[in-house]
């Protein structure tokens, strides 16, 4: 990665540069603030930078080492990073002046629900008066509508929430994902002739609903059609969710390994079987239908991972 980051608590954060700053917390990173990066790229004549916290927040839909990809995919030159904790204590000119101003800010861009400071008192209203007494450009984003709705990041959410990956992918820009390393599971869809890499779900982030869903895994730079079962698993603790996927066509020991899983549409609700035959009718069925998804996904030209707006 190009992208250089910085925690504004080390003196090295201070005088890199001058910037076009996006502020929020970008969680997904979606197309809405893809677009405030596009504004800063062409609207202004600086380097661009976002600043935003080191957590990645409740229920969150992005890593922030994940933002960090995507970003220096986008364009963008500097991440200043933040714990919450530190800059919740900030008045909003304090924030400004201790934080905005220190790192090279020349324009200051947010979306037009931005608040910041503490107790959030400040919102865009307030940035872009700040940034008239220090001299300094504001560029209020307007809401970014698609299909009729604010693209924001607790819509995706809920989306998420529901399985509605296919339109969540849609406000993402790319599909939703998982990513994390392969663990032993029962290898009970083994003996059955349907191998399964097991994952723990994510602590902390938005939790997609339980059921099977087609998916794209990238397992050691490969890419594999898979079918995937988000759930729990007997197995293991009581409540413990994992993510066991089906890799159409693959083989090979996977323990170990980090992957990432994208999903791109629901299929069906968790179901109860009384016997491993019924399992057995099940999975293929679900296998089925992935590959006919997948398929139809090729032929309408969207590629592996559809598309980025």
């Amino acid at each position: 990665m190009k992208i250089k980051v910085f925690d504004i608590r080390d003196k090295e954060a201070f005088g890199t540069g001058e910037y076009s700053v996006l502020l929020g917390r970008f969680d997904g990173v979606h197309i809405a603030h893809q677009r405030l990066v596009k504004r800063a790229i062409t609207e202004t004549p600086y380097k661009t930078a976002v600043f935003t916290f080191l957590e990645p927040g409740d229920e969150y839909i992005t890593k922030i080492g994940e933002k960090f990809e995507i970003f220096d995919k986008l364009g963008v030159s500097a991440i200043f990073l933040a714990p919450f904790n530190y800059v919740k204590r900030l008045s909003p000119e304090e924030f400004f002046e201790k934080v905005l101003v220190k790192i090279g800010c020349k324009v200051a861009i947010c979306g037009f629900n931005y608040r910041f400071g503490s107790e959030a008192a400040g919102d865009s209203n307030t940035l872009s008066e700040l940034c008239d007494r220090y001299g300094i450009r504001c560029i209020v984003d307007s809401p970014f509508i698609d299909n009729g709705e604010v693209v924001s990041s607790t819509l995706i959410r809920k989306y998420i929430r529901e399985g509605n990956v296919a339109r969540a992918e849609e406000l993402l820009g790319r599909p939703v994902r998982v990513t994390g390393s392969i663990i032993h599971g029962y290898e009970r869809a083994r003996t059955m002739g349907y191998p399964t890499i097991n994952m723990l779900y994510p602590e902390g982030g938005v939790l997609l609903r339980h059921g099977v869903y087609a998916t794209i895994c990238e397992v050691k730079g490969t890419l594999y059609s898979g079918v995937t079962n988000v759930g729990t698993n007997p197995t293991l603790p009581k409540n413990t969710l994992t993510i066991e996927t089906h890799l159409i066509g693959a083989s090979g020991d996977f323990y170990g390994v980090d992957t990432r899983v994208h999903f791109l549409e629901f299929l069906r609700d968790s179901v109860k079987c009384n016997s491993l035959e019924e399992l057995s009718a099940i999975i293929e069925n679900d296998k089925k239908k992935a590959v006919y998804f997948h398929e139809e996904r090729a032929r309408k030209g969207k590629g592996p991972f559809g598309f980025m707006k």
